[in-house]
Formats: structure tokens, C-alpha cells, sequence
């Protein structure tokens, strides 16, 4: 009579089946870093210079209608200051310096919408690879997840449809700031000495 033939069958059986699991678990793994590879193959191109492209595009496309939009409301407003006969004001310079200061207040803010797509794009291309490492680990193929991951990098756009600036200088093109310059101009300007007569009011000799 044989003892213990049938706990050891059991147990080869359940060795056995141990290393088949382990075996297929490793299997799994390799193909999950092999699907992550081949990801991250795919999303090669969203490099440093594919996101600098989509800043310099922006600064491109706006700064040259910010230079524009600064020259012609700096001729114009100098115009209006000379023909008002204000141009040497100390009031002039200070109202041309003000379309000065607006012009780099406004090239900063267009560099930093520049920055704000280029994070965006970057979130969103980070946002698909995390997508994809997500549904890679599910299916454990790495010939599906390739051509899934192909398919999203094909996929993915830059922000489009930039808009034409507006008139950020249209308050010095169309307010009557020469006017108001004009006027306080010539109210501060040096009058002839006042006479004093004791017992009278001032009275102005011109």
C-alpha cells in the first residue's frame, strides 16, 4: 500500500500550476514594458523643439500686429500733440511714454499666452500618454497598444484658430487726450508777473 501518492500528485499539480501563473505573469509584464516602448516610440516627436514650435508660432503670429498697432498709434498720437502745439510738453511725454509702457504690458502678456499654449499642449499630450499606459495595461499587447498609440499621436493638434489682436491702443487713437493736454498745457503756462496794489484785489497784467 502506497501512502501519500496522492498529496504528492497534488502538489506537483499545484507546483505545477504556480509556475505556469508565474510564467504568464512575466509573460504579461514583458509585453506591458513593451507596449510602454512602443508608446512612448509613438509620442518621440513631442519633443522640446515640437512644444518651442508652438510658442514661437503664437509670438509670431501677435507681436508683429502689437509693433504694427504701436507704430501707427504713436504717429498719430505724436501728430495730434504737435498740431495742438504740444508736442515739446513735458504732458506729450509723459502720454507717449504711457503708449510705451501699454506696448510692453502687452508684448508680456502675449508671451505669456505663448506660454499658457505651450502648457497646454503639453498637458494634453501627457494627458493621452497616461491614456494609453492605462489601457496598455489592461490589454498586455503590444501590436494594439502600438497602433492605438499611432492613432492618438496622429491625433493630437496644437490650439488653432488664432483671432486677429485687437486695437489694444485704441484708447490713445480715438480719446481726447491732445485736447485735454492742449488745454492744461496753455493753463500752466508762465503768465506776466502780477501787480500788487495794496488795499485791491490781484489784478493780472497782460
Amino acid at each position: 500500500m502506497c501512502l501519500g501518492g496522492g498529496s504528492d500528485g497534488a502538489d506537483k499539480a499545484a507546483k505545477k500550476a504556480a509556475q505556469a501563473a508565474a510564467a504568464a505573469e512575466a509573460k504579461r509584464k514583458k509585453a506591458i514594458e513593451e507596449g510602454r516602448l512602443r508608446i512612448d516610440q509613438e509620442f518621440s516627436k513631442f519633443d522640446p523643439a515640437y512644444f518651442q514650435q508652438i510658442g514661437d508660432a503664437y509670438n509670431s503670429y501677435y507681436l508683429p500686429q502689437l509693433s504694427d498697432q504701436y507704430e501707427d498709434a504713436r504717429k498719430n498720437l505724436t501728430f495730434g500733440l504737435a498740431r495742438k502745439g504740444i508736442l515739446a510738453s513735458s504732458a506729450a511725454t509723459d502720454e507717449l511714454g504711457k503708449a510705451r509702457t501699454e506696448f510692453d504690458r502687452q508684448r508680456v502678456r502675449i508671451g505669456s499666452q505663448a506660454q499658457d499654449r505651450v502648457s497646454q499642449a503639453k498637458a494634453d499630450v501627457e494627458q493621452n500618454r497616461s491614456d494609453l499606459y492605462a489601457l496598455n495595461e489592461a490589454a498586455a499587447d503590444p501590436n494594439a497598444t502600438q497602433t492605438m498609440a499611432a492613432s492618438r499621436a496622429a491625433s493630437i493638434q496644437p490650439q488653432q484658430g488664432l483671432s486677429p489682436l485687437e486695437n489694444v491702443f485704441a484708447s490713445f487713437l480715438n480719446s481726447p487726450a491732445t485736447s485735454t493736454l492742449a488745454y492744461q498745457y496753455a493753463a500752466n503756462r508762465p503768465i506776466s508777473p502780477t501787480v500788487f496794489n495794496p488795499g485791491s484785489s490781484v489784478r493780472v497784467v497782460r
